[in-house]
């Protein structure tokens, strides 16, 4: 063996390369997904249909789709156009687990980031998974654009001082310090939850196109 040829476990040539981790601190422009569960329990029927009988005399309609023989429920929107006016239901009977998510707005507590135009709200979602009549898990997902990165942080440090190195590192922690994650699930009376998973992902360009 003449000096310099590659031994065991020597390489040759040069290593190969490695890709960066993606840094998770935002940037605008970027769209990320944040996807919220709880387990819901209805306590109080009468309090829930009350609430029922209040959005439809605001005019507020959100349409479920249900597949046949399915427990899920899925609402998907651009969040251009998520509510209808309506006088009424327009036939539909909405009975059970289903009012809880016809109830929820997966956009209920974004009202200080969306006012600081630190972010724009482009799509939503809601999925139920129904286990009875009176209980069944709910998760809801809010894509956005974001705006205003820096606004998103101070509004997030003003909430959690305590937090602040985290914020500053974390488009997820900036976003879970400043809003509450679970303000749809707290909005809905009648009912009782428990949080379940809150997950952030960044939506790559290349993932987008043809959108």
């Amino acid at each position: 063996m003449d000096p310099g040829d590659p031994v065991l476990f020597d390489l040759a040539g040069d290593p190969p390369a490695t890709s960066a981790p993606r840094p998770s601190g935002g940037r605008a422009r970027d769209r990320w997904t944040c996807r919220v569960s709880a387990h819901v329990e209805i306590v109080d029927s009468a309090r829930l249909d009350e609430a029922m009988s209040r959005a439809e005399k605001d005019g507020l309609v959100i349409e479920l789709e249900r597949d046949e023989g399915d427990d899920a429920a899925t609402h998907e929107s651009d969040g251009r156009a998520v509510a209808e006016a309506s006088d009424d239901l327009g036939g539909l009977t909405i009975a059970g687990f289903d009012r809880v998510g016809w109830l929820l707005w997966p956009t209920d507590g974004l009202d200080p980031v969306l006012a600081a135009g630190a972010l724009e709200v482009r799509e939503v979602a809601t999925e139920l998974v129904v286990e009875s009549g009176v209980a069944g898990t709910v998760t809801w997902s809010t894509t956005v654009v974001l705006r205003d990165v820096a606004a998103l942080r101070r509004i997030a440090v003003a909430a959690h001082p305590d937090e602040a190195t985290a914020i500053a590192a974390s488009l997820a922690a900036a976003w879970r310090c400043a809003v509450d994650l679970f303000a749809p699930v707290r909005a809905i009376p009648g009912i009782t939850w428990d949080p379940g998973p809150v997950e952030f992902d960044h939506v790559p360009a290349r993932d987008r196109r043809g959108r």
